[in-house]
């Protein structure tokens, strides 16, 4: 407990060591609660504090951690990073703009999907810890990537790596080479130009001429979800030859995360379910 104790008012300044005592015996009185260790919920604690939350605030998200850990069958590290990530990812969720109420909605939408759909509970925190942040710039919420993820999952069956190919895609339609390559991912044949890009994909995708899918809205500046892009190049996509299938996962996913993107684009039919 002093370890724990030590190391969380090192990074949070409205705890001195004094203060143990009574800080202690509030922590017993919420670990009993929640079934689960004191010390667990003080390294929480430390956790949300390092990202700068108050002290009120780090205490009831390693609260909301400890419940992702159970549910998600996680370590308290793992479960607080998940958490933090999340809540930093998207500004809204459900409606919700307070960090402890995006946490316990997040949490629901792990917990359920993660029970229902051939993907862990834990994955799916996961999934949203590390490519999260790029689907919220990439104007697709946490509904629509969860979906993504859990869809593509049933027939990829490695949600880490899919994860990976669905950020991968989504730097590549809106041209992101230098993000790409800072993370190690390929950069052949990477449009830069938005333009260009979308009349390739357009091209690839217009079969019998019944016009091709679009990246931008109509205001011609503003790019789709990723979601949405997907869904509607799942409706031709199983029309389209095997040449023109080949041409469009390069573009949009790079050869070494083709895979993990055709998983996802055939089974898109579940996304929309989820």
């Amino acid at each position: 407990f002093d370890k724990v104790y030590t190391d969380l008012i090192k990074v949070n300044s409205e705890l001195e060591r004094n203060d143990y005592a009574d800080y202690l015996s509030r922590i017993n009185q919420k670990a009993k609660e929640l079934a689960t260790t004191q010390k667990g919920l003080i390294e929480g604690a430390a956790e949300f504090s390092k990202s700068g939350f108050n002290l009120a605030t780090s205490d009831k998200l390693s609260q909301k951690s400890t419940i992702l850990a159970n549910v998600g069958e996680m370590s308290d590290a793992d479960a607080a990073k998940a958490i933090i990530s999340g809540v930093q990812a998207y500004d809204i969720v459900d409606g919700y703009d307070d960090v402890i109420d995006k946490a316990g909605a997040l949490i629901d939408k792990y917990n359920e999907i993660g029970n229902t759909a051939s993907i862990t509970t834990a994955e799916i925190a996961q999934g949203v810890q590390k490519v999260g942040s790029v689907f919220s710039d990439a104007n697709t919420s946490v509904d629509q990537f969860i979906a993504l993820l859990s869809a593509g999952n049933r027939q990829f069956q490695d949600a880490d790596n899919l994860a990976l190919g669905l950020r991968t895609a989504a730097l590549r339609i809106r041209g992101c080479s230098a993000e790409l390559k800072a993370m190690g991912e390929e950069t052949d044949n990477v449009y830069t130009s938005t333009a260009k890009l979308a009349e390739k994909i357009e091209g690839l995708t217009n079969i019998n001429g019944t016009g091709g899918v679009k990246i931008l809205e109509d205001d011609e500046e503003t790019f789709r979800s990723i979601y949405d892009i997907f869904l509607d190049i799942s409706k031709v996509y199983k029309e389209m030859s095997d040449t023109d299938q080949s041409a469009l996962l390069e573009l949009i996913a790079g050869k070494n995360r083709a895979s993990a993107i055709s998983a996802t684009l055939n089974n898109m039919s579940e996304a929309e379910e989820i």
